[in-house]
């Protein structure tokens, strides 16, 4: 069966969708006396809807049903072939909804009216001889006959688009096209109806078109752009860092869904045609839940800069006051104390540092905060953690069967192992992330022989244990890895303003947008007639299509910050994705880049 969708309004929300199955008639000329599918007086049918949610259980529903008659009558020897066309206009209560909210299964019963169009033929049995007799209205074309439909569908959302069901239509016509043969006989007082009853298997599907007061995907803001009362603009971190590409939806006072937006690079959002002074909710979207624990939402004025935090009530909800433009501009900068700490680690299996392997930062509610990949010398590191949490990493299921047994220490600023992470349950490693002093005053771990257990590989011999592993390279730099970049009339060059970026992401840090963003906008203001090809790099792990992917739009993301934050031509700006670096000893952390040259 298939399912054509037509878009039928440009902000309604509207589902539509097909069936097919079979359909019986019980009318005069049928041997049927109760509500079954007698195989001799089934016939196929087919048919289409359009629905719209009105209220938050109630369904109107317009229906479209073609079906094939066919029934006899053998102890009258007569038989009825034929077509109906019928047309109801229900009222469907999804029983379900009133249960539970958003719920996947649907029960969904309803009554409607009904206009069929009949083109039967009423013939003998045995000889298919036409009956032309007073009380028999063989008349050509569709006749028109009115009635009630009752029945139901049991279905099951997929997701926010997608419904399959089954359902049954019962109809009966308040009139009769053939006399004193009787109608269905199973019920005194239904003799002069006919009745017709469908059992379908169907899809439906839901438009959702994107809503013109909610922005999908707003563009960065412009710092001298100042914002109309009914507008508010806001900011979006998970970690202390902003977060692109996180889908929030906005409902008033009365929980009642008012848009959707999206996150846009720099984590800042906006949300359209609010009243000031009244009260607003904001949750994150299904697949952005497991950012709420450590997600803030900040109200931030025309500068970008924060001045009031949503409030986080219970659990995926954010609420705030909207405000008055002027007074989002008189509001004091926000100011938060809070404090972060970074870790750094070595990765050890069978007595030796491991490179290359993929580990996972995740909280104690078990949400997933980062991910990183060991260096060749085993090193790693985490940011942006709170120094009084505490937190579990794991690898996944292959390389934890691999490893099986391997440690992890945490070192000191020196590279030096002073904290022995210890074994989880599940596999995982525990550990308390610890602020730099406390780091540092904790004694070095020791073998029995008074050597350093493990130590950070340098350009130097390693002694003791590691002598085993001295072959493994030193770290390799982008200056020994790549040329310098061309520059412009022999006194321009990029080279230390390469952007670098985290794992699996393009978003620029507010250090580097403000400290070498501002560096390579000034170069390129004084030298006007410059041209710049931004070429964006990624590290080897991963898809080749998917890196590919990322690394031109990690070159975008360096455009767009020269463009819209400090005002450079966009066409002096040429962007080129390289995907993955081909020097695999690259340490994956300066592999991550986006690099300038002058190309004239």
């Amino acid at each position: 069966m298939l399912c054509l969708v037509f878009a039928f309004s440009a902000q309604a929300q509207f589902t539509v969708g097909a069936n097919a199955g079979l359909m019986n008639y019980y009318g005069d000329v049928s041997d049927a006396k109760s509500f079954s599918f007698p195989f001799s007086s089934t016939g196929f049918s087919g048919g289409v809807f359009i629905e719209k949610p009105f209220g938050r259980f109630f369904i109107p529903q317009v229906q479209l049903f073609y079906g094939g008659i066919n029934a006899q009558k053998d102890y009258l020897n007569v038989q009825a072939k034929g077509n109906v066309i019928d047309l109801s206009l229900k009222l469907q209560i999804d029983v379900m909804e009133l249960i539970k909210k958003d719920a996947k299964l649907q029960i969904a019963p309803y009554l409607g009216g009904v206009v069929g169009f009949y083109n039967t033929e009423v013939t003998r049995t045995a000889t298919d001889a036409v009956i032309d007799a007073g009380h028999v209205n063989n008349e050509t074309g569709y006749n028109p006959a009115f009635g009630l439909g009752i029945g139901g569908r049991v279905g099951y959302q997929f997701n926010n688009q997608w419904l399959a069901y089954g359902s049954m239509d019962l109809r009966s016509f308040f009139s009769d096209e053939i006399d004193d043969y009787r109608g269905l006989e199973s019920a005194k007082g239904w003799a002069g109806t006919d009745w017709t009853n469908y059992l379908s298997l169907g899809v439906g599907y839901t438009l959702s078109p994107k809503s013109k007061d909610i922005y999908e995907a707003p563009q960065p803001l412009i710092a001298a752009e100042k914002n109309p009362d009914n507008q508010v603009n806001g900011l979006f971190t998970y970690n202390s860092l902003p977060k692109a590409g996180v889908k929030m939806d906005l409902f008033n006072a009365n929980n009642e869904k008012l848009g959707s937006t999206i996150t846009d690079i720099n984590g800042q959002f906006k949300f359209d045609n609010l009243s000031p002074d009244e009260n607003y909710i904001v949750k994150l979207g299904e697949e952005d839940k497991g950012l709420f624990n450590n997600g803030r939402m900040y109200v931030i004025n025309s500068d970008g800069k924060k001045v009031a935090a949503a409030n986080k009530p219970g659990f995926n909800t954010y609420t705030f006051t909207q405000l008055k433009n002027e007074e989002v501009e008189s509001m004091a900068m926000l100011v938060e104390n809070m404090p972060t700490t970074e870790m750094k680690g070595l990765f050890v299996y069978e007595e030796l540092p491991k490179g290359g392997v993929k580990i996972y930062l995740v909280d104690e509610a078990g949400n997933s905060l980062d991910s990183t990949i060991t260096r060749a010398d085993g090193s790693f590191k985490f940011s942006k953690l709170d120094p009084n949490a505490n937190y579990l990493v794991r690898m996944d299921e292959e390389d934890a069967s691999e490893f099986k047994g391997a440690n992890l220490f945490f070192t000191n600023e020196k590279g030096e192992p002073v904290v022995k992470a210890a074994t989880a349950e599940n596999g995982a490693y525990s550990f308390k992330a610890m602020d730099e002093e406390e780091l540092a005053t904790l004694d070095v771990l020791t073998a029995e022989d008074g050597n350093l257990l493990y130590r950070k590989l340098t350009q130097e011999k390693p002694v003791g244990q590691l002598e085993e592993v001295a072959d493994i390279p030193a770290k390799i730099t982008p200056e020994t890895s790549k040329p310098k970049p061309s520059t412009f009339n022999g006194l321009v060059d990029f080279e230390n303003e390469t952007i670098y970026f985290r794992h699996n992401s393009f978003w620029i840090s507010q250090n580097q947008q403000g400290t070498k963003g501002a560096i390579i906008a000034k170069k390129l203001k004084e030298n006007a007639s410059m041209r710049i090809r931004i070429e964006g790099w990624s590290s080897q792990p991963g898809d080749e299509t998917y890196n590919l992917n990322l690394s031109q739009k990690r070159a975008e993301a360096l455009k767009q910050l020269l463009v819209s934050q400090y005002g450079i031509d966009a066409s002096r700006i040429e962007t080129l994705g390289k995907g993955e670096v081909e020097d695999s000893k690259l340490p994956e952390a300066e592999a991550r880049r986006a690099r300038i040259f002058v190309i004239d």
